[in-house]
C-alpha cells in the first residue's frame, strides 16, 4: 500500500471513471444509441456480439464533420447544453460529455461520420485523429465491418470491440452473465429510446455462440398517423413480443397542474414483475418505494386472483404469481437535480413527486375501479382539469405482510410464543397465529380432567394462551403466560405425555420442563396438521432424493406445444438443464420474433397426474418456475449438487437444504397430497396411536407447522405444584372460529 496521499496516474484514474459511467456491454450500447438518437437519427441498425463483449450502431443522423468528430470522445465535450440552465429545457438524453470517453478507456471504439454537406466520409480511432476514409475496414464478410458512408447519405457508425479488455477481471464477470439476461437489458433500453422517438426504425441483431446472426428486434411499423396510446403498444409488442395481446391493454390518461400521465395498463395479469414502467420525461423512475405501493394497490384489489380460472386444475393456495403490466409516460417541468441522480441518467427521486405520485395512483386506482377490482371511492380521473389547485391523495398505507411480532415461527427448530400484539390471520409467509382461528377448547379438558377446577377467562383475545387469574387444581398450581417468551423445541415432544384425544380433533399432550420453562406445559396438537406435517416431510424428502440422484420416474408427453413470448423462449433455453434436473424435457423452437413454442417431450409422474392433460396449467407452472429462477426466488438445484449426494444413505439425507431450490408448483402438489392423505378431524385415535403419531412430528424438520404454514402446536397452560384454592370452569364468551369449531 502506497504511503501519503498523492494524485492518481491519469490512466489509471480514466479506467476507473469509466465504470462509474459505462460497467458493461448493455449500459454502453445505451449510450451509443442514445446519442445517435440525439442527433437526429431516425434509422438504427445494431449487432451485439455478447461474447466477444462487441457491438457497432449505424444511425442515418446529421453525422460530423472532421473537427468535432476529433473532439467527441474528449472528456466533457457535448454538444447538448453549454450552461446548468439549459438541464430545464433539456430535449436529449445525454448532457455530460461523458459517456464515449469512458467507453473509450475501457474498449477499442471506432467512428465513422459523414454530414450531408460533406462529399466523403471521415474516420477516426479514439484517441487518434480523424481521417478519410475511402476503401472498407475488415473483412467485408465480417458483420463488424466498416463501410463508407454513401454520397447521398449522412450518419454515423460506432464500431465498439473488447470492452473491458484491460479490467479483465471485470470482463469475467460480466462474462458470466447469462444471455437472456443480457438481451433483456438491450430490449429494455431500446423501448426507453421508443417512448419517446417511437416513430425511430429499430432493427437489432446479435451473434450466438456459434457466430451466427440471429435477429433480435425490429420496430418499423409505427406510423406518424398513429395515436399516441397506439404507438405505445405496438413498440411494446415490437420489442418484447407477444407478452399480451394488444387488445388486452387499456389507455390510461389524465392531467394536473402541468403534470401529465398517459399509458397503458393490462386488463390481464402476466407472470414476470418487471414489465412494468414509468418514463418521466422519457427517463426511467426507479422509485422503488412508490412501486411497492402500486404493486401493493393490485395486491390488495385482488388483481389477477381470478387469472388462472382458464384452468381446469384446481389449486391450493396461490402456486402462480401474476403482476400488472404498466407503461406510464409521465411528463411534466423539468428539473436539473432530477438530472443528476444516477449515472444511467435515470431519476430516483423527483422533485415533483408530491403531485406525481397522487396523480399515478390516481390513475391506478380508476383503472381498477373500471375493471370491477375495487369501488371508486375518489373523484372521477376526469374531474382533475387545471383549475384545480390541489389533488387528494388517494395513497393509503398498505397492509404490511411482516408483522411486528410473530407468535410462532417455525423457520428455526423451535417454536416462540410472542404475546405483545394481536393479529388478524394467520400469514404463511410470516407463520402467525390468527387467534381468532383458534376456538377455546380448555372446556373440553371438563371431561380429560374431571377432577379439575380452574377459572378461565377470555384467554383467546390476544394471542398469548394467558389465564388471567392464577388458581390451583389437583395437577399443581396454573401460572399466567402473558409476558413470557415461551420456547418449544423437538426435544421436548420427545419426552412429552400423552393424556388423551380431544374431540376427535385434537392431542393433549403434557410437556417436562426445561432450561425454558421451569414447570411442567399443557399443550394441544392438531391432530390433522400434525399428520399432514409428517406425511409432506416423507414426500419431500423421496422426492428431492430421487431428483439428485436422477432416478425419477417419467412419462412421455405427446403433442404438447406451448405458445410463448420470445423474451421467455431465451429464458427457458438458459435453463434448460434445470429444467431435465427435474425430469422435464423440452425444447425451444423460435421460429421467428413473432412466434415462439415450448416443445415439452416428457414429465416426472407426479407432475403429469397433476397437470392430466391441461396445457394451460402446465404452461402456468413452468413459466411460474423459470420466472422464479431468474428472479432468484428459487436456486438452482444444478447449483447445489454434490457428487456425494449420491452415495448417501435416504436416511443422512438432509432434503431440507434443498427446500429453496424446489418449484413452486411441486411443493403445492405434495401440500395438497400430504393433506388428502392425512387423518381428518373426526378421526378416532387411541392413545397409543396419538403417542406414535406425536414421536413421528418430534422426528420432523418443521414440527411445529401444517403443510400450509399454520401452526400445529399451541401452548395452553404452565403447571406447577404450589397449592391454591379450587374452583370450577367459568363460562367465558365463545368466538366464531373458522378453521377449529369444537361442539360444547
Amino acid at each position: 500500500m502506497a504511503h501519503g496521499i498523492s494524485k492518481l496516474d491519469p490512466n489509471v484514474s480514466r479506467v476507473l471513471r469509466s465504470q462509474i459511467v459505462a460497467v458493461s456491454l448493455t449500459s454502453a450500447v445505451r449510450e451509443v444509441v442514445q446519442n445517435s438518437v440525439d442527433a437526429g437519427a431516425t434509422a438504427l441498425q445494431i449487432m451485439v456480439d455478447p461474447f466477444q463483449m462487441s457491438f457497432m450502431v449505424k444511425d442515418n443522423g446529421y453525422g460530423m464533420d472532421p473537427q468535432d468528430l476529433d473532439r467527441v470522445g474528449c472528456q466533457h465535450f457535448t454538444s447538448k447544453i453549454r450552461s446548468l440552465h439549459d438541464l430545464q429545457t433539456l430535449n436529449t438524453f445525454g448532457f455530460r460529455g461523458e459517456a464515449l470517453f469512458c467507453i473509450a478507456n475501457i474498449a477499442q471504439v471506432t467512428l465513422v461520420s459523414k454530414r450531408s454537406d460533406c462529399n466523403s466520409s471521415w474516420i477516426r480511432d479514439i484517441p487518434y485523429e480523424s481521417r478519410l476514409f475511402k476503401d472498407p475496414k475488415g473483412d467485408a464478410s465480417y458483420h463488424f465491418s466498416l463501410q463508407p458512408i454513401s454520397k447521398e447519405e449522412s450518419g454515423t457508425t460506432v464500431l465498439v470491440r473488447n470492452i473491458l479488455y484491460n479490467v479483465p477481471v471485470r470482463r469475467r464477470i460480466l462474462a458470466n452473465d447469462p444471455l437472456f439476461k443480457t438481451l433483456h437489458t438491450l430490449r429494455e433500453d431500446l423501448f426507453q429510446v421508443l417512448i419517446l422517438r417511437p416513430d425511430i426504425s429499430l432493427k437489432v441483431s446479435y451473434l450466438d455462440q456459434l457466430g451466427k446472426l440471429k435477429e433480435l428486434i425490429s420496430s418499423t411499423n409505427i406510423t406518424k398517423d398513429m395515436n399516441h396510446f397506439m404507438k405505445l403498444s405496438q413498440s411494446f409488442s415490437n420489442i418484447f413480443g407477444s407478452v399480451t395481446p394488444i387488445d388486452m391493454f387499456t389507455k390510461v390518461s389524465v392531467k394536473f397542474k402541468g403534470c401529465s400521465v398517459t399509458g397503458l395498463i393490462s386488463k390481464c395479469p402476466v407472470r414476470p414483475k418487471e414489465f412494468q414502467f414509468i418514463y418521466l420525461n422519457g427517463r426511467k423512475y426507479t422509485n422503488q418505494a412508490f412501486q411497492k405501493v402500486i404493486n401493493g394497490i393490485f395486491q390488495t384489489a385482488g388483481f389477477g386472483a381470478g387469472g388462472l380460472s382458464d384452468t381446469l386444475i384446481k389449486t391450493v393456495g396461490k402456486p402462480f404469481n401474476n403482476y400488472p403490466l404498466i407503461i406510464l409516460d409521465v411528463r411534466c417541468p423539468q428539473v436539473a437535480e432530477d438530472l443528476m441522480q444516477d449515472p444511467a441518467k435515470d431519476v430516483v427521486s423527483s422533485s415533483h413527486a408530491h403531485l406525481l405520485h397522487p396523480l399515478i395512483l390516481r390513475v391506478i386506482k380508476s383503472f381498477l375501479s373500471h375493471q370491477g377490482y375495487m369501488a371508486n371511492s375518489s373523484a372521477a380521473v376526469n374531474d382533475l382539469t387545471e383549475n384545480n389547485k390541489t389533488i387528494p391523495n388517494t395513497s393509503s398505507p398498505l397492509p404490511s405482510t411482516k408483522f411486528a411480532n410473530s407468535v410462532l415461527n417455525s423457520n428455526a427448530r423451535m417454536a416462540r410464543l410472542k404475546t405483545d400484539k394481536k393479529v388478524d390471520k394467520t400469514s404463511p409467509v410470516t407463520k402467525q397465529i390468527d387467534s381468532g382461528k383458534i376456538k377455546p377448547i380448555l372446556d373440553k379438558l371438563k371431561r380429560a380432567l374431571p377432577q379439575d377446577k380452574l377459572d378461565i377467562e377470555q384467554i383467546y383475545e390476544k394471542n398469548d394462551c394467558c389465564v388471567p387469574t392464577p388458581y390451583s387444581n389437583g395437577l399443581g398450581h396454573i401460572e399466567r403466560l402473558e409476558g413470557m417468551d415461551f420456547k418449544l423445541d423437538r426435544s421436548q415432544l420427545i419426552k412429552a405425555e400423552v393424556i388423551r384425544q380431544v374431540d376427535k380433533k385434537f392431542i393433549l399432550l403434557k410437556i417436562p420442563p426445561n432450561e425454558n420453562v421451569a414447570h411442567s406445559m399443557l399443550i394441544i396438537v392438531d391432530q390433522h396438521a400434525c399428520d399432514e406435517r409428517i406425511n409432506l416431510e416423507n414426500y419431500l424428502k423421496d422426492f428431492l432424493y430421487q431428483v439428485l440422484e436422477g432416478t425419477l420416474m417419467t412419462h412421455p408427453v405427446s403433442d404438447c406445444a406451448i405458445d410463448i413470448d420470445i423474451t421467455e423462449g431465451y429464458l427457458f433455453r438458459h435453463y434448460e438443464k434445470e429444467f431435465k434436473k427435474w425430469a422435464i424435457s423440452c425444447e425451444i423452437k423460435i421460429l421467428n420474433l413473432e412466434t415462439c413454442f415450448l416443445m415439452v417431450s416428457s414429465l416426472p409422474d407426479v407432475l403429469t397426474i397433476k397437470v392430466q392433460g391441461d396445457k394451460q396449467f402446465l404452461k402456468n407452472a413452468l413459466l411460474q418456475m423459470v420466472h422464479d429462477f431468474k428472479n432468484s426466488e428459487k436456486i438452482p438445484i444444478t447449483n447445489m449438487c454434490d457428487r456425494h449426494v449420491f452415495k448417501m444413505s435416504i436416511n443422512k439425507f438432509e432434503w431440507w437444504k434443498y427446500l429453496h431450490c424446489l418449484p413452486t408448483m411441486f411443493r403445492e402438489i405434495f401440500n395438497s397430497r400430504a393433506c388428502r392423505s392425512s387423518i381428518m378431524f373426526g378421526d378416532l385415535l387411541s392413545t397409543p396411536e396419538c403417542s406414535l403419531l406425536i414421536k413421528q412430528l418430534a422426528q420432523c424438520h418443521t414440527p411445529f407447522q401444517c403443510a400450509h404454514g399454520r401452526p400445529s402446536v399451541i401452548p395452553l397452560l404452565e403447571l406447577s405444584t404450589e397449592g391454591g384454592p379450587s374452583d370450577n370452569f367459568s363460562d367465558y364468551a365463545k368466538n366464531s372460529y373458522l378453521d377449529y369449531d369444537i361442539d360444547t
